[in-house]
């Protein structure tokens, strides 16, 4: 294995989860955030225009009732409760048409700055939760600090990986290691970091170089 490798590939069902989550919530936002700038779509503002012509209908309507009704009203042929009701009405179609003229501008050139940067911030956040993911889901993969020979790996397809548990185990190419066993009697007398010399038996008792003790298993 070189540097770089990917010795294995955890499961972490918490991320992928997240990471569904993270993607919708930035897809919705950014939806938001691209209306707010460019304005409604096409079919939105066929939708707007119909709102706008029926309500102006009514206004012209309103505005006719109420023109016949002063008339009517001058030359006392109707009571003044009816007239201010008439106007009353004719009032409220000529509100309901100028909102109606208002959201379709609106709707034509894209929200207020205000409601502009609100939705960026939205956009903004959904981000930075994707990106969290991302960190958290580079987790999963477990790389080769060097380069190395892999030796064993110790966890199973299905087994469960806690915390400091050592998945794989293997030797640092380029590089020399010994290692010797001593009896259960012996171990206690040494401590890490003592320097203890070797003696290879099967070489003549021939003795290794000192080194610095690194483990007491």
């Amino acid at each position: 294995m070189h540097a770089g490798d990917t010795l294995a590939i955890l499961s972490i069902p918490e991320v992928d989860a997240k990471e569904e989550q993270a993607k919708g919530a930035l897809q919705s936002a950014d939806a938001q955030y691209n209306m707010a700038v460019k304005g409604a779509t096409k079919g939105q503002l066929i939708q707007l225009q119909a709102k706008v012509d029926g309500l102006k209908e009514q206004y012209e309507f309103a505005r006719k009732s109420i023109g016949r009704l002063e008339a009517l009203l001058q030359d006392s042929l109707i009571p003044q409760q009816k007239y201010d009701e008439t106007y009353a009405k004719y009032q409220g179609a000529k509100n309901q048409y100028l909102a109606a003229q208002a959201e379709m501008a609106e709707a034509r050139t894209g929200a207020r700055q205000e409601q502009q940067v609100m939705a960026l911030g939205q956009k903004e956040r959904a981000l930075g939760a994707v990106s969290e993911v991302n960190v958290a889901a580079q987790e999963k993969y477990v790389i080769a600090p060097q380069d190395m020979s892999v030796e064993t790996i110790n966890l199973k397809v299905g087994e469960l990986a806690m915390a400091g548990y050592p998945i794989v185990n293997g030797y640092l190419d380029r590089s020399t290691y010994f290692r010797f066993t001593l009896p259960e009697n012996q171990i206690g007398k040494l401590q890490k970091g003592a320097t203890v010399t070797v003696e290879v038996p099967y070489l003549n008792h021939k003795r290794c170089p000192p080194r610095s003790l690194v483990s007491r298993h």
